[in-house]
């Protein structure tokens, strides 16, 4: 901190702020002055031409934002006397990763000028929703290891009775196991489509009644 023209100026300490897609952040921005605010400016460091958030004698601009941010921003406490000037970001995405910085300028009532008197950093990371986890994984994995076992063991006995079979008894019996695995992937399949995905409620037909 230090003193302007009779005024504290507050550099704040950079704040990280992580997120998933969807969800929403507070960007963090304090006024340590009891003096009136006249202009509050929040802006992404990649985009100077418009704001995130802009608060210019007591009200606020929503002309002067940018098309991204629209209808996602608004103040954490909207009372124009706190000092609180956080944000909330709502349903931010991977395209809202950077920083962001927030500047407070207030007016000095001794001397009737504006001075900045805090300025603030905030760096948002916003990654995709985690891959879910749980039952159909291991369902999945485990047919595919049967999947393999049954081959095997189709070959195995196949080459068994080579000896005792003509070469037309073997192409049969390679066929009729080809199809045999196929047939028994295709239901396995079937089966991790049943699990993967909830029961719908079949609603009742018309002109019944429930007892």
């Amino acid at each position: 901190m230090r003193i302007t023209n009779q005024m504290c100026f507050s550099l704040l300490a950079d704040t990280f702020v992580t997120a998933i897609c969807g969800q929403d952040v507070v960007l963090p921005c304090q006024d340590t002055t009891a003096s009136p605010v006249m202009l509050v400016q929040w802006r992404k460091s990649t985009i100077s031409s418009c704001y995130l958030y802009l608060f210019r004698n007591l009200r606020s601009y929503d002309n002067y934002q940018c098309d991204m941010f629209k209808g996602r921003v608004k103040p954490l406490e909207p009372s124009v006397g706190n000092a609180n000037w956080s944000v909330i970001l709502r349903n931010v995405s991977v395209a809202d990763t950077g920083l962001y910085m927030c500047e407070i300028t207030a007016r000095n009532t001794k001397t009737g000028q504006n001075h900045v008197v805090s300025e603030g950093r905030v760096n948002v990371t916003v990654a995709h929703s985690p891959q879910p986890r749980g039952r159909p994984g291991i369902i999945a994995a485990l047919i595919l290891l049967l999947t393999v076992i049954v081959v095997l063991c189709g070959v195995v006995w196949i080459r068994a009775n080579q000896k005792h079979k003509t070469p037309e008894d073997i192409s049969i019996q390679a066929t009729r196991c080809s199809f045999n695995t196929m047939f028994f992937f295709y239901l396995q399949q079937k089966e991790i489509q049943y699990l993967s995905f909830p029961a719908v409620p079949v609603p009742p037909s018309p002109g019944k009644s429930r007892d």
